[in-house]
């Protein structure tokens, strides 16, 4: 079974001006989409240490303390703490969330990352889909930063951001799947992706205002 992301874009011209006015007005009488606030990923919020992060862990999965992976990446001079999950809903697969801290210890980055390995069957690459339409549609019910959101925007043969987001303060949230099947318009014609192979992977990842100043950056003349 193939999965099919169809972004479309529709445009009329009215060009009568009563009709124009009765649809402006219907507009500005529509109710408001709540703003979306990214905070960070369940309990885990923005800002938090690494010891707060944990405790957010355990209370959001049950998980002990001895199940959390600590990184450390001494090229950009972050650290990050990983649990893997059996399943979390609404992906099929093994998933991962990976908690990013910069320089200062304090907590600027989510990846929650559904995998299915291996050469994923076409169900399996259709769940994964239906799986970040929910999500999507998800973000898509709340308001973000005037024209800063997109939809459905293709990064490869097999992969696809379909929701990117981005708030007032700056915090991102994006939901990408790469293995899957789309279809998009090129030179105005109708193109479906390659049949793709291998595994099927879907991430959302919720991003701080202040994530590009936490880390370390080369000096000039290093290189």
């Amino acid at each position: 079974m193939k999965a099919h992301l169809v972004a479309a874009a529709l445009m009329l011209a009215l060009g009568v001006s009563a009709v124009a006015a009765r649809a402006e007005a219907a507009a500005s009488a529509a109710p408001q989409l709540p703003a979306y606030h990214v905070k960070g990923f369940r309990s885990a919020l923005f800002g938090q240490t690494d010891k707060q992060a944990v405790a957010a862990i355990e209370k959001d999965f049950g998980v002990k303390s001895a199940d959390i992976r600590h990184l450390n990446v001494p090229s950009d001079g972050t650290s990050a703490l990983v649990v893997n999950l059996a399943h979390m809903d609404p992906a099929p697969g093994v998933a991962t969330v990976t908690y990013i801290f910069g320089t200062d210890g304090r907590l600027i980055h989510v990846n929650v990352v559904w995998v299915v390995a291996g050469n994923a069957t076409g169900i399996e690459r259709g769940e994964m889909v239906n799986a970040g339409l929910k999500l999507s549609g998800y973000f898509q019910s709340y308001a973000w930063d005037s024209r800063k959101s997109v939809l459905n925007v293709p990064l490869g043969p097999n992969s696809v951001t379909m929701f990117l987001g981005r708030d007032k303060e700056g915090g991102v949230v994006e939901v990408t799947a790469s293995g899957v099947v789309f279809d998009r318009t090129v030179d105005g014609k109708r193109m479906q992706s390659p049949t793709p192979t291998g595994p099927v992977r879907l991430k959302v990842g919720y991003g701080s205002p202040s994530e590009g100043k936490d880390v370390t950056k080369i000096k000039s003349g290093q290189f």
